[in-house]
């Protein structure tokens, strides 16, 4: 079942765009962080789910939410680092593109950068990358289940007007049994 899924969203993924991520310092909440962002062309809605379902998928379980910020302290986060850190996550959308940053720290804002730890910061841009397809994958999932619940809802209508029809051919019928026994 899970390859005939894969199968049909292959190609969907295929077409996800590559996905620049860059370095800069950013405001997360009231502090300055030194973080990587990735932009997308998608409604933050579906890429905050999508990064909801990583950080799920990667057994991170308590985290915080202050000013648009989600901070998850002390977690292992291994598609990134095996190390425990602290991780900071924002977005930011404007007109249908959304901006993830991902800010992390292994304590007391010793921020991880490509200068001070290349393996990471790759494993970040790589994490950053990957999620574009992902997020593809989310949306084309969405679309065949509002087109399969478009087809659900046809197909309870025509039942409906198949019901319908029964009975207006049944009350026919008795009206024309009545018409032939009347003749009689």
């Amino acid at each position: 079942m899970i390859g005939i899924v894969l199968a049909a969203l292959f190609p969907i993924v295929l077409n996800a765009q590559e996905v620049a991520v860059s370095e800069s310092s950013e405001k997360m909440g009231k502090e300055e962080m030194w973080c990587f962002s990735a932009r997308y062309d998608h409604e933050e809605e579906i890429t905050r789910e999508v990064l909801g379902q990583r950080i799920i998928e990667a057994g991170i379980k308590k985290g915080t939410e202050k000013k648009g910020v989600s901070i998850y302290k002390g977690a292992i986060w291994n598609d990134i680092s095996p190390a425990k850190c602290d991780y900071y996550l924002k977005t930011h959308s404007k007109k249908r593109k959304t901006t993830v940053y991902l800010c992390v720290s292994k304590g007391y804002n010793n921020f991880v950068t490509t200068a001070n730890d290349a393996a990471t910061a790759a494993n970040i841009t790589a994490f950053l990358q990957k999620l574009e397809g992902q997020i593809v994958a989310a949306e084309a999932i969405k679309e065949k289940e509002a087109e399969l619940k478009a087809i659900e809802e046809k197909n309870k209508e025509a039942q409906r007007e198949l019901q319908k029809s029964k009975k207006e051919q049944a009350e026919k019928a008795g009206q024309l049994d009545d018409l032939k026994r009347g003749q009689k």
